[in-house]
C-alpha cells in the first residue's frame, strides 16, 4: 500500500554520462533537419537563448504544447480519461487553431504535439497540422497506431509530420492487448511503427508502467525491443486521476523510483517527460509546457485536470501567466505533481475525483478560486 510518506519523499533520477549522450543524439537528429525544415534550428536556438537570458519564469520561451483534437477512441484503455474530459462545449474552429497557433509560437513554441483520444480518426489531422507552421516546428503525433495505414503515414509525413508518439505498455501481446481492451492491438500497433520507420519518421514509444509491471520480463523486453530500433521510450507513471481517480495502488514509492533509475542506466533510450527540457530536469508543467483541450482549456498537463482559462475568451499568455502564480509551477519540480506529489494530489487534485466533467475551472475550484483572485 502506497502511503503519504512514500510519495513525499521521492529519489531523483540523475543522469550518467551516456544517458546525457544519448539524450543529445536523440535530440539532435530529431530537431536538425536543415532541408526539410530550414527555419527550425534557428528557431530552436532563439529559444534557448531567451530560456538562458530570462530567470522569470513568465519572461521564458513555452517549448511544447500537447494539442488534443479529439476525445473520441478506437480503444477503451484502462487508465483512460476522455470520457471524463468529453464537453458538450463548440470544439474549437480551424480559425482557433490559426490563432492559438500564432500566440503559442509568439511564446516561444517549437514541438506541436497532436493527441486525442485517437487523433486518426480527424479526417482534417493533416489541414490542421499544416496550419501550425511544420515547416519551422517540430510537428509530433501521439497515437496507438492501429488505424495507421501506408497511405496515411506519406499523407502525414507530407502535411509535415516529424515522430509518431506511439503507446506501447508491455512486450506481452496478451498483456497489452488486456490493458488495451482490443485484441489484436498489439500486432497492429508493431506493424504499423516500423512502416512509419521506413517512411523516415521518427518514433518515440511511449509506455504507461505501473507499480505491478515495472520489474517485470516483458517490461524489460519491451525495453530490449526499443533499444534494438534505436528509438526512445518515454514512460508515464500511474497517477490517480481519470479513470484510476483515487487510486493509488499503482503508483510509485521510492523503491521503484530507484529501481526505474538502474533501468535507464542500463537501457539509456528509457526516458520520462523530465528529461526533455531545455535545460533543467524536472516536471516541466507550465514552465515549458502546456495542454489545449478540444473545447480551448489550457491545463498543465495531461494528468492535472485543472483548466486555467480557455483560449476563446483570454490570450494565451494571460493563461499561462495565471498558472505560473501558483507556487508549484514556478519550479521544475523533481517528481510528478500528478503521481508522485502527495501534498499537490491532496490540494489540488482530490477535489476533481469525484467531478463529473472535467477539466474543472480554476474559479470553481476551493483552492484555487481563493488563491488565484
Amino acid at each position: 500500500m502506497i502511503t503519504e510518506t512514500d510519495l513525499q519523499e521521492p529519489v531523483v533520477s540523475k543522469l550518467n554520462i551516456h544517458q546525457k549522450l544519448q539524450r543529445l543524439k536523440d535530440n539532435f537528429t530529431f530537431v536538425f533537419q536543415p532541408r526539410r525544415k530550414p527555419k527550425l534550428f534557428a528557431r530552436i536556438l532563439r529559444a534557448y537563448l531567451t530560456y538562458s537570458l530570462n530567470r522569470e519564469y513568465h519572461k521564458r520561451p513555452l517549448r511544447n504544447i500537447d494539442v488534443a483534437l479529439t476525445y473520441a477512441c478506437n480503444l477503451k484503455c484502462e487508465h483512460c480519461s476522455c470520457e471524463l474530459m468529453k464537453s458538450k462545449s463548440q470544439p474549437l474552429t480551424k480559425s482557433d487553431y490559426i490563432r492559438f497557433a500564432r500566440e503559442a509560437m509568439d511564446m516561444g513554441t517549437i514541438y506541436f504535439s497532436f493527441t486525442g483520444g485517437e487523433v486518426l480518426l480527424r479526417k482534417d489531422l493533416e489541414e490542421i497540422i499544416k496550419e501550425f507552421h511544420p515547416w519551422e516546428n517540430l510537428i509530433g503525433l501521439q497515437t496507438n497506431a492501429v488505424l495507421l495505414t501506408p497511405d496515411r503515414i506519406d499523407s502525414l509525413y507530407d502535411a509535415g509530420l516529424d515522430a509518431l508518439q506511439i503507446s506501447l505498455d508491455s512486450f506481452d501481446p496478451a498483456e497489452h492487448d488486456k490493458f488495451r481492451n482490443q485484441k489484436g492491438s498489439f500486432e497492429a500497433t508493431i506493424a504499423n511503427a516500423k512502416l512509419a520507420l521506413k517512411k523516415g519518421i521518427k518514433i518515440i514509444f511511449c509506455s504507461t508502467i505501473t507499480k505491478s509491471t515495472l520489474r517485470t520480463k516483458e517490461i524489460r523486453n519491451l525495453l530490449q525491443f526499443c533499444k534494438e530500433l534505436n528509438c526512445p521510450i518515454v514512460v508515464s507513471i500511474p497517477c490517480p486521476v481519470g479513470n484510476w481517480s483515487g487510486n493509488f495502488s499503482q503508483c510509485f514509492d521510492d523503491d521503484d523510483r530507484a529501481y526505474f533509475a538502474q533501468l535507464q542506466k542500463e537501457f539509456p533510450h528509457l526516458r520520462r517527460d523530465f528529461h526533455s527540457n531545455y535545460a533543467r530536469i524536472g516536471c516541466s508543467a507550465a514552465t515549458e509546457k502546456l495542454y489545449l483541450t478540444p473545447y480551448g482549456d489550457i491545463i498543465p498537463c495531461p494528468f492535472i485536470h485543472l483548466s486555467f482559462g480557455n483560449i476563446k475568451t483570454e490570450p494565451l499568455r494571460a493563461i499561462r501567466n495565471r498558472m505560473l502564480n501558483l507556487q508549484n509551477f514556478t519550479q521544475y519540480n523533481q517528481v510528478c505533481l500528478a503521481g508522485e506529489d502527495m501534498d499537490f494530489i491532496e490540494k489540488y487534485l482530490r477535489p476533481t475525483f469525484d467531478a463529473h466533467h472535467l477539466p474543472m475551472r480554476w474559479d470553481d475550484h476551493p483552492v484555487l478560486k481563493e488563491e488565484l483572485r
